[in-house]
């Protein structure tokens, strides 16, 4: 009987202690404790360890930074130990497992053991915030490694000029075409032997909306100067036609010369050819003097004297001095061959006293009196250089003032060559 009283107190005073355990646990505190499915890790309070080494940063300061760090790796070991002591073992915080408690001693109050995974709470009822050690602050000092990678593709530059690449140029269709070679090519023709700059198309492609009867247009490139604007690339072909062929290392039809309202005075030699009724032509030698006036370079207003006699002294038979007045239009006249042709007036002084043979009888022709009469010639003049030209030209005389009297044929050629100086 009385060891069944002593075992019923036994169990009744273990019933009491394990609900006064129960009791002390806060009721939050079984849903916010892990499990042990849970992969988070428990936080728990700073251990002595930690608290030693924030102590020793705060008193040692830079002299002790290699006693910290030591401390550092002992309060971890200690911290590493706490945590596997009081890491939770297998099944105990199961579902509906109870926390076993220490058998209570006779004469002592039964133990209540703190559990190191449930987290310490604030007043405000959430959970207290852990003081973390001051860390070391970062060196400032700028890193000196470099990284020795080398660049993906060596630049040009860094290609020493001594060593010469071997890579072939692009050809020329790949190259970009250049300014002039993206400007329209155009096409004039000339005459195959006339002179370089004799190209009449060269003056006459770029006029729009004049007819080809107009003085305008057939005028351009023969009488006037009318180039091209300064954009257009010109390609002269000699002929026309399948055989035309491009001339090379020719002058472009631009101007060589120019007469603008210039003046010129020049001299000359020349013949005067006439004859008889029935007979006995005869040819005299003479000079003279011109005076030019182009008030453009296509018209030229002229003034000439000569003199021709028969044998230039005080017994000669005949003597003609011709003073004449002429109008001479020039084609191409900025070129340095220039064809012209002439037409005006001519005022003749004679003095004759001839015996010539008609075929049957001997006959003497006698004048001393001035013909009058028109005449027109063609001529051609070389430029030599800026100044100086070259002129030959013919002329047809045709005189109007005769009587019925006179033997003398009325009319006349006249050849002359001069040189003209341009002011």
């Amino acid at each position: 009987m009385s060891r069944f009283s002593v075992s019923l107190a036994a169990l009744t005073w273990l019933g009491f202690s394990a609900t006064a355990a129960a009791a002390t646990v806060d009721p939050k505190s079984d849903s916010d404790a892990p499990t042990a499915d849970a992969t988070t890790t428990d936080t728990s309070a700073p251990s002595e360890g930690e608290i030693e080494q924030s102590a020793q940063k705060r008193k040692g300061g830079k002299k002790g930074g290699s006693k910290n760090s030591k401390n550092s790796k002992s309060g971890q070991r200690d911290n590493q130990q706490n945590h596997s002591s009081n890491s939770q073992r297998p099944g105990e915080n199961a579902p509906g497992a109870q926390r076993p408690v220490s058998p209570a001693r006779p004469g002592n109050p039964p133990p209540v053991r703190a559990i190191n995974a449930l987290p310490a709470r604030s007043a405000q009822g959430g959970p207290a915030r852990i003081k973390a050690s001051p860390k070391k602050p970062a060196s400032t000092r700028p890193s000196t490694t470099t990284t020795h990678a080398r660049p993906t593709s060596k630049p040009a530059s860094a290609t020493p000029a001594s060593r010469s690449s071997h890579a072939r140029p692009p050809s020329k269709s790949a190259r970009p075409p250049s300014k002039s070679a993206s400007k329209p090519k155009h096409r004039v023709h000339r005459a195959r032997y006339a002179p370089a700059r004799w190209v009449p198309s060269y003056h006459r492609y770029h006029i729009k909306g004049v007819s080809h009867y107009h003085p305008r247009y057939w005028g351009a490139g023969v009488f006037f100067y009318n180039p091209p604007p300064k954009g257009h690339k010109v390609v002269v072909y000699a002929g026309t036609g399948p055989s035309a062929k491009k001339v090379r290392h020719s002058p472009r039809p631009t101007r060589a010369v120019d007469r603008n309202n210039s003046f010129a005075i020049g001299v000359q030699g020349g013949n005067y050819a006439s004859a008889y009724l029935g007979g006995g032509g005869y040819s005299d030698l003479g000079l003279g003097l011109s005076g030019e006036w182009r008030p453009v370079e296509a018209l030229g207003l002229e003034l000439e004297w000569t003199h021709h006699s028969q044998s230039w002294d005080d017994g000669t038979e005949r003597m003609n001095t011709p003073i004449q007045t002429s109008a001479n239009l020039y084609a191409f006249p900025w070129t340095r061959v220039s064809p012209y042709a002439s037409a005006g007036l001519t005022w003749n002084t004679r003095t004759v006293e001839d015996t010539y043979w008609d075929g049957w009888t001997e006959q003497t022709a006698q004048a001393d009196d001035t013909l009058f009469g028109p005449h027109a010639g063609l001529g051609i003049e070389f430029a030599i250089g800026d100044v100086a030209a070259l002129d030959f030209e013919g002329r047809y005389i045709r005189y109007l003032s005769t009587d019925d009297e006179d033997l003398s044929v009325p009319a006349a050629l006249q050849g002359t060559m001069g040189l003209n100086f341009y002011f």
